[in-house]
């Protein structure tokens, strides 16, 4: 993000840092037939998609939702090149198309909820199994580190859930 002067994610690439934070270490540690993941940035939908093919390797039920103040454009979400080696019957590009607001089946075990506002302003009262807190570091949205946006996001856990950063 030229502004802030950050990058996404680690020299080592996006989908490799994806899978060892939120998938190895975040979902796959959920001993649960259905899974329900709370994501803080949705961004580019790498962890969605990440998340959707192991529920379907692993025959989990996955009830995902995602918030995001900063949604991609389309031509922005175009040129990410995920598809290519990540294979799902469902293309990243979907998981962008699919409506704000409203909760979209996307496979037989995925759905999809996706929040475009600040996180600050997000509200439910629905508890989750995992939570992917994937915003930028403290260095660029100290704010988002706040303790009452991490308490917020222990609010949002089940007992026992995990909540599981690249930070």
């Amino acid at each position: 993000v030229k502004d802030m002067g950050e990058t996404f994610h680690s020299k080592h690439g996006a989908i490799q840092e994806s899978i060892h934070v939120y998938i190895k270490n975040g979902i796959q540690l959920v001993n649960k037939e259905t899974i329900h993941v709370l994501e803080y940035g949705f961004g580019t939908g790498l962890n969605a998609l990440l998340t959707l093919e192991f529920g379907l390797k692993n025959n989990k039920k996955i009830i995902y939702e995602g918030i995001e103040a900063y949604p991609l454009n389309f031509d922005e979400f175009n040129l990410l090149n995920y598809d290519e080696y990540i294979k799902t019957p469902v293309p990243l590009q979907k998981l962008h198309e699919i409506s704000v607001d409203k909760n979209e089946l996307v496979t037989e075990h995925f759905s999809l909820l996706k929040h475009f506002c600040k996180i600050e302003d997000f509200t439910t009262e629905k508890k989750f199994d995992v939570v992917y807190f994937d915003v930028f570091g403290y260095d660029y949205q100290s704010e988002l580190w706040s303790e009452e946006i991490l308490k917020k996001a222990y609010h949002f856990l089940n007992i026992g859930g995990i909540f599981v950063t690249y930070a």
